[in-house]
């Protein structure tokens, strides 16, 4: 074999790997149901192991797995679940991620809410009546507002010194990048020209914790109040 020949088998065998790993990349998990193909585009997944309260007896009660058929739920993995597996810990509560999703998700369907589709039902209040689209439209949009004012006008991370390259972190921009552009504090402290240590990460993850519970009238690590108005 030539010294072409064996170039060529060698980047034959590098793709064929390559192409293994993606194909790896996309499977679904098992034991969350069959049928499901292969995406290596749909990005990585969450595993929710879904629990419910059942009877048990005469009147005694057991908590088992509630899944259709005992299977569990995949879910896309958000910024959220990557930090915390790529930190070892969740430095966020459950109901200042719930405020996060509920406000991008609200973000991202009034986004799309000019033009008019077969989802309109999913609004809040919404069953595609031509009115009623446009109340529940409106009413999306003063809640969106409404969260966007209790993050207030504050600086998450600001340079003690002028000078220098490093850019002021507001408040506001700190939740749309993490919460809407999907950034990890990492990247938001990289793209505002900050190094990315210890003290900087968490400094970034007081500022978000603090403005997401004010955004959704969260009770510290407790229930949401209010993720409305």
């Amino acid at each position: 074999m030539s010294a072409v020949d064996r170039l060529i088998a060698a980047a034959q065998v590098d793709e064929a790997g390559r192409l293994d790993r993606v194909r790896r990349s996309g499977a679904f998990p098992e034991g969350c149901g069959p049928g499901v193909k292969v995406a290596p585009a749909r990005g990585p997944l969450r595993i929710v192991t879904g629990r419910a309260v059942y009877p048990k007896g005469a009147d005694g009660f057991e908590v088992k797995h509630s899944g259709f058929a005992g299977r569990n739920t995949a879910v896309i993995a958000d910024v959220f679940d990557m930090m915390a597996v790529r930190s070892g810990r969740q430095r966020f509560t459950p109901s200042q991620i719930a405020v996060a999703r509920h406000y991008r998700n609200m973000v991202e369907r009034h986004s799309a809410g000019g033009v008019r589709c077969a989802s309109l039902e999913v609004m809040p209040g919404g069953s595609g009546n031509g009115g009623e689209f446009i109340d529940a439209f409106v009413a999306e949009g003063d809640s969106i507002r409404a969260m966007q004012r209790r993050i207030g006008g504050g600086v998450a991370l600001e340079p003690r010194r002028a000078g220098r390259r490093r850019a002021a972190i507001r408040d506001a921009v700190l939740v749309d990048r993490v919460c809407l552009v999907q950034e990890p504090l990492a990247k938001v402290l990289r793209g505002h020209g900050w190094s990315v240590c210890g003290d900087h990460v968490e400094v970034l993850a007081r500022a978000l914790c603090a403005a997401l519970d004010r955004m959704g009238c969260t009770l510290g690590r407790g229930r949401i109040v209010s993720v409305r108005k």
